[in-house]
Formats: C-alpha cells, structure tokens, sequence
C-alpha cells in the first residue's frame, strides 16, 4: 500500500496543559507519512513554547498576525495543509496509535467507492485523562453515502461522526468547499459539506478520545450549543443538495435539545469541579480561577442577570457615558452593554480571562482595579471585587479612584450578601453598607443610594449566588 502524505491539522489557542498529550499521540502513530500543522491563535500562555520543545522535523508552527477566533483559525489551519488526506485535531484531544493507519487504508483499499470522509468511534475521558465513557455510532464498518450520512445525524440531533480528530478527510475535497461559518458545531458543518462529494466509510473501533476540559469552548456556551446547532440545520435544510425534509429539519430540531440538555448534565455530573469539590482557588492560577467563575456564574443565573439584575443597573447609568466595568472577570456586563449599544470597557488583573473576553471583541485591557489607567472617568461599575480585597486596599481604591473621576462622576458598586459566599474560595473581606458608609464619610463621597436584589427564597438564592447589594455613589 502506498505512503500518502496526511496532514494533522491543530489550531491551538492557550493550550500548554494539555497540547504535549496531543503531539505525543501524533508523534506516537504507527503511520508515519505526517505533516504536523500548529496554528496558534496569538495564544497569551506557554502553548508556543510547549509545542517548539518537540524537536520532530514534521512539525510546523504557524502563529496568527492576531486573534482570529475558533472558526477562522480551523479555516487557517486547514489552509496549511499539503497532505493527500487530511485531520483537524483539537489541541487537548488524543489520538489512538493506530487511528491514521487504519484510515488511510480504508481510503487506498476503497479507491473506487468515492470515499471522501473516513471516521470510527470515540471515548470521552476528562482533564486528567482517565475513560469515561465510550460513544458507539458504528457498531460495525461499513460504507453509507454522504447525504444518507448527513440527514442521519441530522435526524439525530448531534454530531454521529465525532469532534476534529476523529475523521479525516480527503484534501482534495475540502480545498473545494467553502470556508467555515458558524462559531459553534463548525465541525459538523465541516463534515456536512465535505459528504456532499462522496460516500462515508466508518470504522467500529475506538480511533480517538474527545478530553471534556473545564475551559473548553464546549463547556463553556453550555446550553447554547442547541442555538448553535439549530443555526446550522437551517442552513443545510436551506441548500436542496442536503435533500433534507421538513420532517427531518423538525425532528432534528427537537432532538438536538434534548441531546443538548443530556450533554450538559453529563457534564455537570462528570466534572470533578462542579461535583462539590472544595478547593482554595490560589490568584495566580488564572484558568482555575477564571473556572470557579463559569461554575458561579450559571446559566440560570445568566438568565436573571440579563432579564432583571443588569437591566436595574444599567439604568444608574446616564446613556450618553461609557461604563467602565471594574474587574470585569467573564465580560458579562460588558456583554449586556454591548447588546444594549452602551459604550463600554473593562479592567480585569487574570490576562486569562482577558484573552477571553478579547475573543468575543469586547473592549477589555489587562491592569488592576487599584491602579486604573484612565485619569478621566463618569461612570464606573464594581461586581463582586471588593469582597476579594483587604480592608486596607479597599481604602486604597477609593482613594485612588476619587481623583480620577470627573465631577459628580458615578460608581455603581455591587457587593454579595452574605448568604452568597462559598466555602471554596477565599474572601478577604465582607463589604457591608455599615463600612460603604464609613469610607463615604471619611473620604467626603456621596452615597446616593443602596438598594437589594435578593431571590425571595434563602435556598434559592444560595445555590445560584444571587443575593446583591447595590451602592450608587457619586464622587
């Protein structure tokens, strides 16, 4: 059997913990003939520095002039690629030793059957890589068309050919579809338009284990990756060479939502940080930190914050200020602000988290809370980040904050109440009015008003963190 040259395609973005697992399962095939393609997205960690430790010469390394985004990097990487046949692989997954071999042959020993895309079944494994559980769609080899492929999954309401890294493609192939679109489930839509063009060959083994990692882009939209994938089966149903019916659209519709709430509790159940683990989240750990953050700030809570807490805020606010959101941790408010067209921007210390909110385009800059840049600022808003300073830096805020603001500029300050504080993470300080009151008094501030956004039930406000005290101060 001939030795075609196959790609590996790794768009990399912030991945030092886990993409040297990656490259040593590339480095670990039994097939040789490989290209490596490392396209970094402008990562702000070591992921450069930990893919240039491996020395193999089938390495290359790409980094982007800027950010591009999930998407436009998948389409960058995939552009790099000279092989005969080529693979996506996502830069905390693993491949099985034997998974390229066992695909190209499926490909040169089917010559004749217009074999466009090769896949197979996969294990789902968490961060420190230990099985979960195994996902079987192909109980058995076997060639299906490419349509008949793409409605069954579609019918199905998810992904059956598995996340980059489990199939692999014919280049030749994808260099003639279009470039990728949508931000979430763009593999499946990758896999859709590559079946257009030929027949499906399947293969009943593991090739191929999807890492459910707590930062991922995966965990991280939650419940909106039905959105996601609603988007793309409109889209499909859209092109007639998908021949997809008005039943099969609406049946995939409605499974994807149930599949999407399935996968979500599978993920809250297995994993290790959303099971009730306490741990002291150290500040210098910021992907751990910016975790504690996503499991605070649930779903349901999103929900409340965008319908009745930010609202309430946002109306302190004159309309024609910029808002300039203090630690502005995940970029929700700003967020908010930037779906309402408020002029908006964001102070954070964690450059994790930075990055992360730079990704969506919101206007965020890396510098602490106690030494803002800006000289002139009206309209400032604090959540949650006093409660991690001292007493003494708390003072050391509003003194340095005063000066800088101009003439009855606004400070919305938001602090938890007490019910909201958990055990497995470290607050320095409880901000109550009885002390907001003080440093107003002593620092000549003026405290216009507090008022209270609590959930009416004690229980329900301690499990999705809800309890808010809100002081409008005007300087």
């Amino acid at each position: 059997m001939n030795k075609p040259l196959t790609s590996i395609c790794i768009p990399s973005y912030n991945a030092e913990k886990f993409i040297g697992d990656t490259i040593r399962s590339i480095l670990a095939q039994t097939y040789q003939n490989l290209e490596i393609i490392v396209c970094d997205d402008c990562s702000t960690d070591n992921t450069l520095q930990m893919v240039k430790s491996f020395t193999d010469p089938r390495i290359a390394v790409y980094v982007n002039e800027h950010n591009l985004g999930c998407t436009e990097n998948y389409n960058k990487a995939l552009s790099y690629a000279q092989g005969t046949y080529v693979k996506l692989l996502c830069d905390d997954d693993i491949m099985a030793p034997q998974c390229v071999e066992k695909q190209v042959a499926a490909f040169e020993q089917n010559k004749d059957k217009n074999i466009v895309m090769v896949t197979g079944n996969r294990a789902i494994v968490n961060e420190a890589g230990k099985l979960l559980f195994k996902i079987i769609h192909f109980p058995r080899s076997r060639i299906i068309e490419g349509r008949k492929a793409v409605r069954k999954s579609i019918r199905s309401g998810r992904n059956i050919f598995g996340e980059p890294g489990l199939p692999l493609l014919k280049a030749e192939v994808v260099r003639k579809t279009e470039p990728l679109a949508i931000k979430y489930c763009n593999d499946l839509e990758l896999w859709c338009k590559v079946l257009l063009h030929g027949n499906l060959f399947a293969i009943n083994d593991i090739l191929f284990s999807f890492r459910l990692v707590t930062t991922s882009e995966t965990v991280r939209i939650g419940r909106k990756q039905w959105k996601f994938l609603n988007q793309l089966i409109e889209s499909l149903a859209a092109n007639p060479d998908y021949k997809l019916s008005t039943l099969d659209v609406a049946w995939g519709k409605f499974m994807a939502y149930i599949k999407c709430y399935m996968r979500n509790i599978l993920t809250f159940y297995f994993n290790k940080e959303r099971r009730g683990r306490k741990a002291v989240i150290k500040e210098t750990e910021t992907e751990e930190y910016a975790s504690y953050l996503t499991k605070k700030y649930s779903a349901y809570r999103d929900l409340y914050l965008f319908s009745l807490y930010y609202p309430k805020l946002l109306k302190q606010f004159a309309k024609n200020t910029e808002i300039v959101d203090l630690g502005c941790g995940l970029g929700s408010f700003l967020r908010f602000c930037k779906r309402k067209d408020r002029v908006s921007k964001g102070y954070d210390t964690n450059s994790y988290m930075v990055a992360q909110c730079k990704k969506e385009f919101l206007n965020v800059e890396e510098a602490s809370i106690l030494n803002i840049p800006d000289n002139k600022l009206t309209s400032c808003f604090c959540d949650n980040v006093l409660e991690h300073l001292t007493e003494d830096e708390i003072k050391t805020f509003f003194s340095n904050l005063k000066p800088k603001m101009q003439p009855k500029g606004r400070l919305v300050l938001v602090t938890p109440g007490k019910v909201g504080y958990r055990r497995d993470y470290t607050h320095k300080t409880f901000v109550n009015e009885e002390m907001i009151k003080k440093i107003c008094n002593n620092s000549n501030i003026k405290l216009l008003k507090s008022f209270y956004t609590p959930i009416r039930y004690k229980f329900i406000s301690n499990f999705l963190y809800l309890n808010m005290s809100v002081f409008v101060i005007e300087f």
